[in-house]
């Protein structure tokens, strides 16, 4: 019996992405825990960046595996089990800000003399974000951002970053994490003023 659960534990480390979907779509949990394992940190880093807030991206990141749990039959293997599960991710972070926005327009309306105490409109709030966004985007160095892009919107790891870029992984890495740090401090830098 040990000898079986050794096997079946070696057998799930080196299945493929698409062999693990498939049986999750059969609903075998251990399948689900491997692609857990796997995508879990790729999911919340996706989930963080969008939603802004961890507890958010814990619950979006569990929402995904959820929607993976339901919906692996529906993977079509005409792209990798990672774009996949990263687009689900991206799809439901958005839909989770829209019906946000719908919730906050929905509510019921303040007073006529509450309203001068109201910060901006969540879509002004919105684009100048953006836009503090986008600018501190175009001030980082070419070679951080062209690594940070493929890390966050394409979603390949670090491994496959430095395949593409033909850089090493430590630099690679290296340029990631100071990207990151420099946008935080841009962005940390304009909330102070």
């Amino acid at each position: 019996v040990c000898l079986y659960r050794v096997s079946g534990f070696m057998d799930d480390a080196h299945a493929t992405d698409a062999s693990l979907l498939v049986r999750i779509a059969q609903r075998d949990p251990k399948a689900l825990d491997t692609f857990y394992t796997r995508y879990a940190r790729a999911v919340f880093s996706l989930a963080l960046a969008m939603r802004g807030e961890r507890a958010r991206a814990a619950d979006l990141t569990q929402d995904v595996f959820l929607l993976v749990w339901r919906s692996a039959g529906t993977y079509q293997p005409t792209g990798s089990p990672r774009t996949w599960l990263l687009r689900l991710t991206r799809n439901r972070a958005i839909d989770e800000l829209r019906r946000d926005r719908r919730r906050l327009t929905s509510e019921s309306t303040l007073p006529e003399q509450s309203t001068h105490a109201l910060p901006a409109p969540l879509t002004l709030v919105d684009a100048a974000e953006h836009q503090s966004m986008r600018d501190a985007l175009a001030s980082l160095p070419a070679e951080q951002r062209d690594a940070l892009f493929l890390a966050f919107f394409q979603g390949l790891s670090h491994q496959e970053i430095a395949t593409r870029l033909r850089t090493p992984l430590g630099t690679i890495k290296a340029r990631i994490r100071r990207a990151l740090q420099m946008l935080r401090q841009q962005l940390q830098g304009e909330s102070d003023n």
